[in-house]
Order: structure tokens, then C-alpha cells, then sequence
């Protein structure tokens, strides 16, 4: 930004000695104005933004492993190669063999640097990573800063993580799918009463157990104790049901959604039993 700006108003302001003086300020103060704004932006705005004002080479430059991971002489000539092949968009197998070598802090410093200056390559960055990584803290992260793009849909997310392992989606869905399970409105009667039948009001819920698998889908399996009331005015009627289901996500609305394929019921007797 600095050189554009700074050619735009030595242009625009005769070439007195003070006058250069006070573009130079001119220049310094809108390079100060613009950083207050990119800290008050999200990472991928931020991104964006700085694609439009800031010149490509100094953008590239930040990018070196010598910027960005100065610590440690291995990481940061692996930092440089990655510099080299993925905002160049070049040999995709040494962009691999590169992100199987990067540890994790140099990675999170690489990721936020390249969101910052080139975040269409950033997206392509990070599926790859979300892809390939062994490490499940990488592909944790990979994940969520790839959330935060904006466009990076739960289709999109549930394509790549359903190759992950167990331990993996755990860590990236358990919370989404307590907090489904916990959701007393999802529990209406046509949800459950086709499985189970003799359900009318599910008033609270006790979860046991959340598991989750990789294949073709993210698979759920999950165990949990409905607490089923026949009498709305007498808490002492709820009946323990112990519901075991087999589900899996799905991406395709807006939000994530519990697609549920089976239900095993066993009666556990009365609450107060």
C-alpha cells in the first residue's frame, strides 16, 4: 500500500521539500489506519482487504520462513518451500510432502500469515492439509480456520472429515451432536414414536455414550436415556427409556443436522425407580 499511495501523492503534490515531507506523513498515517482496521477485521476479510492495498511482492515476503518461523533452521526452510509451491500454485506433490514435514506451531503461524496476504490459496492450503495430515491437532485446526472462511460449506467440511479417524471427529462433532441430542424441541413425538411408538413427551434426556466413524459418511452412534412423561402434571410417571441410535450428519440445510437410521428401545422402568 505504502508505494501505491505514496506515488499517488507525490503526483498529486508539487515537489517542494516540505511537501514531500508531508506525503511521507500522509503515507505513514494511512498505513497505520489501514493495520487498526485488518486487526479489527476477520482473518480472511483482513485477507482480502490486503489483497486489494498491499503490492503482491510484500505480501509474498511475509510469507518466507525466515518471517514467519525464524526458530528453528528445518521449519523454517520447509515454511520457505511451502511459500514457494502453494501461492505459486506449483508442484502439488512437494506442497505435500512439505505439509507432512511442518510441526504444528509452525503451521498455525504459516496458516494465519497466508490467510492474511493470500486467502484464496489459504482455502486450498488447508483442505489439503484437512486431508492428508496425521497429526489430529492439525486437522482440527485446518478445519476450523477453513470454518472461518465463509465459504467453505458443511457439505464441503463433511467430504473431507468422513476419511478422518474416530478420535478426530470426536474432537470436531461431539459438541455439535450433545448439543442436538440435548435440543428437547428435536425430540417431538414424530421423531421418536416411529421407532419406539408409545411416546408422547420426551422432557429431559441423559446422554451415555457419543461415538463417532468414518466411511462413506460420518457415522453417530449414540446412547441415551429419554425420559418419557405420560402424565404432563405428574413427573413421578416418567418412564426410563434407553434409546441406542445409529445416525449420521448431514450438510445439506443450513445448519448441521442428526440423520438418524435406527433406534434400539429397552424400557429402564420409572425415573423414581
Amino acid at each position: 500500500m505504502s508505494s501505491v499511495i505514496a506515488l499517488m501523492i507525490t503526483r498529486l503534490v508539487p515537489p517542494l521539500a516540505g511537501e514531500r515531507s508531508w506525503a511521507r506523513e500522509a503515507v505513514a498515517t494511512l498505513d497505520a489506519a489501514r493495520q487498526v482496521i485488518e486487526a479489527a477485521l476477520p482473518r480472511f476479510i483482513a485477507g482480502r482487504v490486503r489483497e486489494l492495498l498491499v503490492p503482491y511482492k510484500e505480501r509474498y515476503d511475509l510469507l518466507s520462513g525466515s518471517k514467519v518461523w525464524p526458530h528453528n533452521a528445518i521449519q523454517k526452510n520447509v515454511i520457505t518451500t511451502l511459500q514457494l509451491t502453494v501461492v505459486q500454485n506449483l508442484n502439488a506433490h512437494v506442497t505435500r510432502e512439505a505439509i507432512e514435514k511442518l510441526d504444528f506451531d509452525p503451521f498455525m503461524a504459516f496458516s494465519d500469515s497466508l490467510i492474511r496476504n493470500f486467502p484464496s490459496r489459504a482455502m486450498e492450503f488447508l483442505k489439503t492439509v484437512a486431508e492428508i495430515s496425521t497429526d489430529g491437532r492439525v486437522i482440527y485446526n485446518a478445519i476450523e480456520m477453513l470454518r472461518e472462511s465463509g465459504d467453505f460449506s458443511m457439505m464441503d467440511e463433511l467430504e473431507i472429515t468422513r476419511r478422518r479417524d474416530s478420535d478426530t471427529l470426536y474432537e470436531l462433532y461431539f459438541e455439535k451432536v450433545h448439543d442436538i441430542l440435548e435440543d428437547l424441541p428435536s425430540w417431538a413425538a414424530e421423531l421418536i414414536k416411529p421407532h419406539v411408538g408409545d411416546v408422547d413427551h420426551v422432557v429431559d434426556v441423559d446422554i451415555e455414550s457419543v461415538t463417532f466413524s468414518g466411511g462413506s459418511k460420518v457415522s453417530v452412534s449414540t446412547g441415551v436415556i429419554a425420559y418419557v412423561r405420560d402424565d404432563l402434571d405428574d413427573y413421578r410417571s416418567d418412564r426410563k427409556v434407553l434409546l441406542n441410535f445409529e445416525a449420521h450428519l448431514d450438510g445439506s440445510g443450513p445448519d448441521l443436522r442428526l440423520v438418524i437410521e435406527s433406534i434400539a428401545s429397552q424400557s429402564l422402568g420409572t425415573r423414581d425407580a
